[in-house]
């Protein structure tokens, strides 16, 4: 029974290293809050799938790892032979060893050796890593673009659904630890002057994009293109002067991400027009065809697999995967409560619309969140058009619609309303 609590001194390492090099002391009963939010939000995921919705993948992930572990744990080639080589045994699996939910079996069966098959604690190292993403990207933000880094922290770190979705055990809580550590780098790295931190946030942001690809490549390839041409770009611009201009800079950002989808053509043959209308068709008539008809939920009865058809169709999903559903859409209480969520988020859209109507246009805004705009609008149409489910939506939108969020937030005039005398709280 001790050998579950062996560990533990390890998880309290982490923390302390986070709170003491990464700026939680900074920040005291603010760091600790959210901190303590995102470890109970992990627990209360898994507790959720178990009670309430029939276990799901995150217990799915859980039975497979424990199976795995009886098959590779025999002698320590074994384990290695399935962590390196992909062979866990006949029947063992229930993923393809391709899959993103292969690699996160990989890390969850690393985590249960480590807390003796312990699943809530692994949950607790899965929602560490999630917040440390988060908080590392909070911190780039304070140093280099101050004024969106309190509509970071509530997006990332407060947002109820976002929370939740990217805590425990799930690839989700992958997806957003990479991401927030990959936007991290990537603010550093568009400051950074010298080579040695240049190339300290350089290997970051390769490995964090790595990881992100590696939980879900259909969203990671997007922002590692988009993101790392526009840095190119930025770091061009400073060695050419002749690159120096806002049209300049966008036609060769724009070069660069062709040259990139190049290379996602030749990595993962998803990307091809064709390709994608066939998985995005293959996913949204799979998924619709589970959805019960009394459930509010996606419907785009002319959507096909051209590559026409997805475009056109596109604003369409995005739109409503942040709307949807409705507060008065008839609905069981799961669904009542996302409509809730989504009823905050449409207020908060109305108000940064009526700001901007009101200032006669929109805030001055740095050309690296406009990217990450382009990369949240890709993204979410390929999310949005093959999950027609908006219970799972709730689910997959969530590391995007941080991104989003805070712009929203950025966009609102929350500095007005914000108590005048928040500081950081010095004392840890």
């Amino acid at each position: 029974m001790y050998a579950s609590w062996l560990h533990l001194p390890l998880f309290l390492f982490l923390v302390f290293l986070l709170w003491r090099f990464k700026g939680g002391r900074g920040f005291g009963k603010v760091f600790w809050s959210m901190l303590g939010l995102k470890l109970l939000a992990g627990l209360a995921l898994g507790y959720v799938y178990q009670e309430f919705l029939g276990g799901g993948d995150t217990w799915a992930y859980h039975k497979t790892t424990l199976r795995v572990l009886g098959q590779t744990t025999q002698s320590a080639q074994d384990y290695l032979q399935f962590l390196f080589f992909d062979q866990a045994g006949a029947g063992t699996l229930t993923f393809r060893t391709d899959s993103n939910s292969f690699f996160l079996v990989k890390i969850l069966s690393a985590l249960y050796l480590l807390t003796n098959d312990s699943y809530w604690m692994s949950s607790l190292y899965l929602s560490l890593f999630s917040f440390w993403g988060c908080w590392y990207f909070f911190q780039s933000l304070e140093k280099r673009f101050p004024e969106f880094s309190m509509p970071a922290l509530v997006a990332f770190l407060l947002f109820p659904s976002i929370v939740f979705w990217s805590s425990g055990v799930s690839k989700d809580s992958l997806v957003m630890g990479a991401m927030g550590l990959l936007l991290g780098a990537s603010v550093q790295l568009l400051f950074a002057s010298r080579l040695r931190p240049m190339l300290k946030y350089l290997f970051l942001f390769a490995a964090a994009g790595w990881l992100f690809y590696k939980a879900k490549f259909y969203l990671a390839v997007p922002a590692i293109v988009f993101i790392g041409a526009y840095l190119a770009v930025e770091k061009a611009s400073k060695q050419v002067p002749a690159f120096n201009t806002a049209g300049k800079k966008m036609g060769l950002w724009f070069c660069l991400m062709a040259v990139g989808g190049l290379a996602a053509y030749f990595m993962q043959s998803v990307f091809t027009p064709d390709d994608l209308g066939f998985h995005v068709m293959l996913n949204y008539n799979h998924l619709l065809a589970k959805t019960s008809a009394n459930v509010p939920h996606l419907y785009f009865p002319d959507l096909n697999a051209s590559f026409g058809s997805i475009l056109w169709h596109a604003p369409q999903a995005v739109g409503q995967m942040l709307v949807r559903p409705f507060i008065w859409e008839p609905a069981p209480f799961f669904y009542k409560l996302i409509a809730v969520e989504n009823l905050i988020l449409l207020v908060l859209l109305l108000l940064a619309a009526m700001e901007i109507i009101r200032n006669k246009k929109l805030l001055t805004m740095p050309a690296f969140w406009w990217v990450l705009l382009c990369f949240f609008m890709v993204g979410a149409a390929l999310v949005a058009l093959p999950t027609p489910n908006l219970g799972s939506l709730n689910r997959y939108r969530a590391p995007l619609l941080a991104i989003f969020l805070t712009v929203v937030i950025y966009w609102v005039p929350w500095q007005r309303w914000w108590p005048a005398g928040f500081k950081r709280d010095k004392s840890a």
